[in-house]
C-alpha cells in the first residue's frame, strides 16, 4: 500500500510540475501577443496623430490663403480736346475715365497750358479745379465712371496754343500708357499744324518723360502741402 501511495504522490507531483511548466509557456506565448497589441495601438495612435497633423496643415494652408489679399488697382485714362475759340477765350475739354477694376481714390488731373494762355474759369462734373496751380482734384472715381471738365482760358498772345494733362490717383495704376494726353490749337498754316502733329506723334506712349517727371514732382509736392494744411 505504501508503495502504491508513494507512486501516486510521485505521479501527482509530476502532474503539478508539468502543469506549472505549461502555464509558464502559455504566459510566455501570450506576452508577445500583448506586446503586438500595444505596438499596433501605438501605430494607430501615430497614424491618428499624422492624420491630425495633415488636417492641421490643411487648415493652416486655408488660413494662409485667406490671409493673402489682392492689391487694388485702377486703370485711369485721360483725354483733352480743344472745343473752340470765342473771342479771346479758348475752351478745352478734359475727360478722365476709370477702367477699373477698383475705385481710383483721390484722383487728380494735372493740367498745363501754354504760356500764352491763362486759365480764367472752369466747369466740372465733380471735384474742384485750382486755376492758379492747374490741379483738378477729382476725388474718388469708381470703376466704369468718368468725370468731365471744361477749362476756359484767355489768350495773352498769339498762338499756337496747347493743353496737356496727366491723371494720377492713390490707387496703383497697372497701365500708365493712357495717363497722359496733349491737344494743340491756333496754328496759322498747314506747316505749323504738321509740325504739331509730328511733335505729338514723337511722344512715347507714356507721354513726354520730362513733362511726366515734372508733373509727378508737382503732384507729390502739392499733395504734401495739402496734408500739412
Amino acid at each position: 500500500m505504501k508503495k502504491i501511495f508513494s507512486i501516486l504522490l510521485i505521479i501527482l507531483a509530476l502532474s503539478l510540475t508539468l502543469g506549472a511548466v505549461s502555464a509558464e509557456e502559455t504566459v510566455g506565448d501570450v506576452a508577445p501577443a500583448d506586446d503586438g497589441v500595444v505596438a499596433a495601438t501605438s501605430e494607430d495612435v501615430a497614424a491618428d496623430s499624422t492624420d491630425d497633423g495633415d488636417v492641421g496643415s490643411a487648415a493652416g494652408g486655408e488660413e494662409t490663403a485667406t490671409a493673402v489679399s489682392t492689391t487694388p488697382s485702377a486703370d485711369l485714362m485721360v483725354d483733352t480736346e480743344v472745343l473752340g475759340q470765342e473771342g479771346d477765350i479758348v475752351t478745352w475739354g478734359v475727360l478722365v475715365y476709370n477702367y477699373g477694376p477698383d475705385v481710383a481714390e483721390n484722383t487728380m488731373v494735372y493740367d498745363v497750358i501754354s504760356d500764352n494762355l491763362i486759365a480764367v474759369d472752369y466747369l466740372a462734373s465733380q471735384g474742384v479745379y485750382d486755376l492758379d496751380l492747374g490741379f483738378w482734384d477729382v476725388g474718388n472715381l469708381p470703376a466704369g465712371e468718368s468725370a468731365v471738365m471744361y477749362l476756359y482760358t484767355a489768350v495773352l498772345d498769339y498762338g499756337p496754343y496747347f493743353n496737356e494733362v496727366m491723371a494720377v490717383s492713390d490707387t496703383p495704376d497697372p497701365d500708365l500708357s493712357n495717363n497722359y494726353d496733349i491737344a494743340f490749337f491756333g496754328y496759322d498754316d498747314e506747316s505749323d499744324s504738321a509740325s504739331a502733329s509730328a511733335a505729338e506723334q514723337t511722344l512715347p506712349e507714356t507721354g513726354n518723360p520730362l513733362v511726366l517727371a515734372l508733373m509727378a514732382l508737382m503732384v507729390v509736392g502739392v499733395g504734401g502741402l495739402r496734408r500739412r494744411l
